[in-house]
């Protein structure tokens, strides 16, 4: 995504997009909002996070962070991401990207964090103890997730699971890589995979910690001293999906080792189920929007100040007529997608 400051109502086109900004924008675009929302869940957040590493991350943390669509929460947590990357690694990686959200499940979650760490550790040029890629290998070998592994393959495009397990990490990263494609393009297929991984899950979650342990210690030496996955877009799953993965599933995702902040729908904070749903987290986090409007229907000059101060960071405000901006914030209810 590319944007531009439009100085004439011709360049207003590119110079507004309603997609997140990305940490390399953030520089040039990011405006803080939180005088305007009233309360700043990622600073306790990141508190916890860097207070935890001075505590020699004495605590894995599972946090669930909501809030309405368009409010700006994954703006917020490229910032955060900004704001602690010299200290913490973090993984990010959204379930709509990654996933089809219509059959999205537990199991998914662990197939694509394996994909995600086995290739972050190619590219930092991390050695995986041969040991564990034995054991990595020996899980792969199992029949079920050898059906699966082949599933839908031609003949000549069979993998051979066997054959290539010198290849190492690139190796096992492709493997889990044409799983999750396969499930995310058929249903049929996905109905089979879930199944059989189901099977041997308990190992795969076992193989997915050991994993992240060692990363971690690898890049401790680098400076990096914690490592956070954020699990983007679990927001924007329907309501039975929703309350099906974080009610019923909710032990799979916090057998994550390492901080996780999982994005979580709004709705179901309203849930007779979410009482029962926040025990199983350590900590859940609602961003505001920002306040158009005081509780007494006055108007929040502070809210609205900042939302000017988004729209004339990129476009000039001389190309709005007397108080065609202030409806703009009004209507917008302090949603920055709608603004």
């Amino acid at each position: 995504m590319s944007l531009k400051y439009a100085e004439n109502l011709e360049g207003t086109m590119q110079s507004l997009d309603i997609m997140p900004l990305s940490i390399d924008l953030l520089s040039q675009f990011y405006i803080n909002t939180i005088k305007g929302r009233g309360d700043n869940p990622l600073k306790s957040i990141k508190r916890t996070l860097l207070q935890n590493i001075e505590n020699d991350q004495a605590k894995t943390f599972h946090f669930l962070f909501s809030g309405y669509r368009g409010c700006g929460k994954t703006t917020e947590l490229n910032y955060l991401t900004q704001e602690i990357q010299d200290k913490i690694m973090v993984i990010n990686f959204s379930v709509y990207e990654e996933l089809d959200p219509i059959t999205f499940n537990h199991t998914d979650l662990y197939l694509v964090l394996m994909e995600k760490l086995l290739d972050l550790a190619e590219t930092k040029g991390l050695r995986i103890d041969d040991a564990y890629l034995e054991k990595l290998k020996l899980w792969t070998e199992y029949e079920s997730i050898r059906d699966i592994i082949t599933l839908g393959d031609s003949k000549e495009g069979e993998v051979s699971v066997g054959g290539e397990a010198s290849m190492g990490i690139p190796y096992f990263s492709k493997i889990f890589a044409k799983i999750k494609a396969t499930a995310k393009t058929s249903t049929s297929h996905k109905k089979e995979i879930t199944t059989k991984i189901e099977l041997k899950l308990t190992e795969l979650i076992e193989n997915c910690n050991t994993l992240i342990s060692t990363i971690k210690q690898k890049l401790w030496v680098t400076g990096l001293k914690d490592m956070l996955i954020i699990i983007e877009d679990m927001d924007k799953l329907d309501l039975p999906k929703a309350q099906d993965l974080f009610y019923n599933y909710s032990t799979f995702l916090t057998r994550i080792q390492t901080s996780t902040i999982f994005t979580f729908p709004i709705s179901l904070m309203y849930h007779t189920k979410f009482n029962v749903i926040k025990n199983n987290f350590d900590l859940s986090f609602e961003l505001p929007t920002i306040k158009v409007f005081n509780r007494d229907g006055s108007p929040n000059e502070e809210g609205r100040k900042i939302l000017s101060n988004i729209v004339e960071s990129r476009m000039s405000l001389d190309l709005f007529e007397e108080d065609v901006l202030e409806s703009f914030l009004v209507k917008s209810g302090g949603c920055i997608r709608d603004l």
